[in-house]
C-alpha cells in the first residue's frame, strides 16, 4: 500500500473522531492563536502555516494552522459562557477551527523517539504511524492480576517486523448501557463487524499520555482499586480512542 494511500485510510479514520463538530462552515474574520503554554511543544506552533479561511462569520476566531499544534481548549471558551448572551454562531466556528486543528495534531507524523509526541522535522504527508497510534493501547495499560504497567515509553514487543498488532474484533469489551457510551454493550447489538466480503473489521483503543498518567498515579489499573472508587474524575486532557 502506497505512502498516500495509508495517510488517506489513517485520515478518513481519524475523521470519525471529530465529524460531529464539523458542518462545512466558514470564517473570514480570524484572530492569532494563542502561544502554546508551557506543556505545548513551542516546536509545533507556527504562526507561518496559517489556512485562509473564507465566508462570513459573525465574530473573530483563532486562526487554523496546518501543523502540529495542539490546543488545549476551543477559544473562546465554552465554558463558562464568555458573554451573557454568547454568539453562538462565533462559538460553533470555534469549534470547527478547534475540531480542525486537532485532527491535524493528532494525525502529524510520530516522533520515533517518545510515544504520543510529533515529529517536528515532517509533514503531515509525510509517511510512518500517526501521533495517536503510537499512545499506550489498552492491553498495555490494564494487565493480568492488576499489575503496574510499564513507563509510557516503553512498547510492548510485537511479532516479526510489525509495527503494531490489531487484534481487536469490536471496540466495546465491556457492559455498560448506552447512557454511558455511544453504543451499548449488553448484547442487544451485535458484537462485531464485517465488510463486505465477510472479514471482521478490527479495532484498537488507545490512551493518551494524561490520561495514562492519572491511571498510574491513582492506581486504576487496577480492578481493586477502582472497586474502591467512588467516583473517578480524569483530568483536562485526557483522550480516549477507539479506531
Amino acid at each position: 500500500m502506497s505512502t498516500k494511500t495509508s495517510l488517506c485510510l489513517c485520515l478518513a479514520a481519524s475523521l470519525l473522531l471529530i465529524v460531529v463538530l464539523l458542518v462545512g462552515q466558514h470564517v473570514t474574520s480570524a484572530t492569532p492563536a494563542p502561544s502554546p503554554g508551557p506543556t505545548a511543544n513551542a516546536k509545533c506552533f507556527n504562526a507561518n502555516a496559517k489556512i485562509p479561511l473564507t465566508g462570513k462569520t459573525c465574530g473573530s476566531v483563532t486562526e487554523l494552522q496546518l501543523s502540529c499544534y495542539l490546543p488545549s481548549d476551543i477559544v473562546p471558551s465554552l465554558s463558562p459562557s464568555p458573554t451573557p448572551s454568547p454568539n453562538f454562531n462565533n462559538l460553533q466556528r470555534s469549534a470547527d477551527v478547534f475540531s480542525w486543528q486537532e485532527f491535524f495534531a493528532l494525525n502529524w507524523p510520530a516522533s520515533p523517539a517518545m510515544r504520543g509526541e510529533p515529529d517536528t522535522n515532517k509533514k503531515i504527508t509525510d509517511g510512518g504511524p500517526r501521533v495517536w497510534e503510537t499512545w499506550k493501547e489498552e492491553y498495555e495499560v490494564y494487565l493480568k492480576n492488576g499489575d503496574k504497567p510499564k513507563p509510557w515509553n516503553d512498547r510492548e514487543p510485537v511479532p516479526g517486523t510489525c509495527e503494531k498488532v490489531i487484534f481487536r474484533t469490536q471496540k466495546i469489551h465491556d457492559v455498560v448501557d448506552a447512557t454511558l457510551q455511544a453504543a451499548a454493550a449488553d448484547g442487544t447489538l451485535p458484537a462485531t463487524l464485517t465488510d463486505q466480503k465477510g472479514k471482521l473489521v478490527r479495532y484498537e483503543i488507545r490512551l493518551n499520555k494524561v490520561l495514562f498518567d492519572h491511571i498510574v498515579a491513582n492506581r486504576l489499573y487496577n480492578a481493586e482499586t477502582q472497586a474502591l472508587a467512588t467516583s473517578v474524575n480524569f483530568p483536562n486532557g485526557a483522550i480516549l480512542i477507539k479506531a
